[in-house]
């Protein structure tokens, strides 16, 4: 078993190493890194210039003039469900991931706030995560800030690395060519990984 663990993992790195991106996969201990928002132990974030910690009450970004499709602003989340809603603020678009924790139907703008993801096409927000990462990142900002990943999975022109923490995750993508941040989210989890 043992043997077969280590030619798999050979033959990834050897596809890894083919892309050319560094080869490095499992990570059960990230180091600390510092950046903008600090430890990469804690769900926080910056956008815009303001702080935020995953969960949060949807209301804290409709008071900064982020806006929800009135549709969406009104819709109803079922007792313990969740919904993913674009937010926009002028140019500038997220996606953020609204959770009803609770036992009663809730009302989508008073949700909170359990997921975010910004991307290079979609999204000029200014968002920074835990270490410093950003959509001006390179797959290198990112295993220094945070280790090797536990989890990659590769497409065509990208590849995605994913790193859990105790309970949240932060999913990035690289662009194969240019070896930058297209895309990156973060999701709490409300029990720890």
């Amino acid at each position: 078993m043992k043997k077969i663990v280590s030619s798999c993992l050979t033959l990834l790195c050897v596809v890894i190493l083919g892309l050319g991106f560094s080869a490095c996969i499992v990570n059960p201990a990230a180091p600390e890194a510092t950046g903008s928002v600090g430890n990469i132990d804690s769900p926080t974030f910056s956008l815009e210039g303001d702080m935020f910690t995953l969960p949060f009450p949807m209301a804290d970004l409709l008071a900064l003039g982020w806006v929800l499709d009135d549709d969406e602003a009104t819709g109803i989340l079922e007792p313990s469900s969740f919904d993913s809603l674009e937010l926009t603020a002028g140019d500038r678009n997220l996606l953020v991931t609204v959770d009803n924790n609770s036992n009663e139907e809730q009302i989508i703008s008073e949700g909170y706030i359990t997921g975010i993801t910004a991307h290079t096409v979609y999204s000029n927000a200014e968002i920074t995560f835990p270490g410093g990462i950003s959509l001006d990142s390179t797959y290198d900002d990112v295993t220094s800030a945070y280790g090797c990943a536990n989890s990659m999975t590769v497409f065509e022109n990208a590849f995605s690395v994913t790193f859990f923490m105790n309970n949240f995750y932060i999913s990035i993508n690289i662009n194969n060519e240019t070896n930058f941040v297209t895309l990156i989210s973060m999701y709490y989890s409300h029990t720890p990984m």
